[in-house]
């Protein structure tokens, strides 16, 4: 299970529910495994998602994507000691034995352990979650709704045609956002690293974007593109036969 729903649309798992899940595996022997590959590696605030639910105590824990460091393809299967009956070499995948991402791991998790990255990415989580909540502020009841946890969140539309009409306006402001769930949930996954100004360009361009939308108010002066976002500097827009 995601304690976080990447693809699911962002739906955060609550403690009391994570608890009662792990009673349920003790008391019929089941294991509990915990898929990260999304939401670990800091995403939600803290290197795994589960850490603010001590009472999961996951027996494995599955790790991709971000886990390298700068995208090379790399993967780890993490499993409690009392559980691991694999012989070496038993454990195997497509994504095992990249030199250059086990270099790049360890430098990354090198760089995930120091204080003033933690404390940035702490800060990062907590203007994402209160930007969001002004904007969800500013729309009548029940238009939209912020969700998800740190860096891995994003609003919850009615409605897939209203989180799309924000993603592909935000494209055209030069930001990279996605939509998830049943396509009527806009994701953003900004880079840790992101300084809080940066955060503070997309935000107002997100905030803007979605009254436009929504609200069909007009729009304010227009900004230079952002060149970031949810993720990366965004291309300028195909032009010519092939638009």
């Amino acid at each position: 299970m995601e304690t976080v729903q990447g693809e699911g649309g962002l739906h955060t798992a609550p403690r009391p529910w994570l608890a009662r899940i792990r009673e349920l595996a003790d008391a019929t022997g089941t294991l509990v495994i915990v898929d990260d590959i999304q939401a670990g590696c800091g995403r939600t605030g803290t290197f795994f998602s589960f850490e603010d639910t001590p009472e999961l105590r996951p027996d494995l824990v599955c790790l991709s994507k971000s886990l390298s460091g700068m995208g090379l393809p790399m993967a780890a299967l993490l499993i409690r000691p009392e559980t691991d009956r694999w012989a070496p070499g038993e454990h195997n995948g497509t994504f095992r034995g990249h030199n250059l991402a086990f270099v790049a791991d360890s430098a990354a998790l090198d760089h995930r352990t120091d204080p003033h990255f933690t404390a940035h990415a702490a800060e990062l989580a907590t203007a994402i979650r209160t930007s969001l909540a002004s904007i969800t502020d500013a729309l009548p009841a029940g238009v939209a709704e912020a969700v998800g946890k740190g860096a891995m969140s994003g609003l919850r539309f009615t409605d897939a045609a209203t989180a799309a009409g924000v993603r592909q306006a935000l494209f055209r402001a030069g930001v990279l956002a996605e939509t998830s769930g049943l396509g009527h949930v806009l994701k953003l996954l900004p880079p840790l690293t992101m300084s809080l100004t940066d955060w503070k360009e997309v935000a107002d361009i997100l905030g803007d974007t979605v009254l436009t939308t929504v609200l069909d108010v007009p729009a304010l002066a227009p900004r230079a593109p952002a060149a970031r976002c949810g993720c990366s500097p965004t291309p300028p827009p195909p032009t010519g036969p092939c638009a």
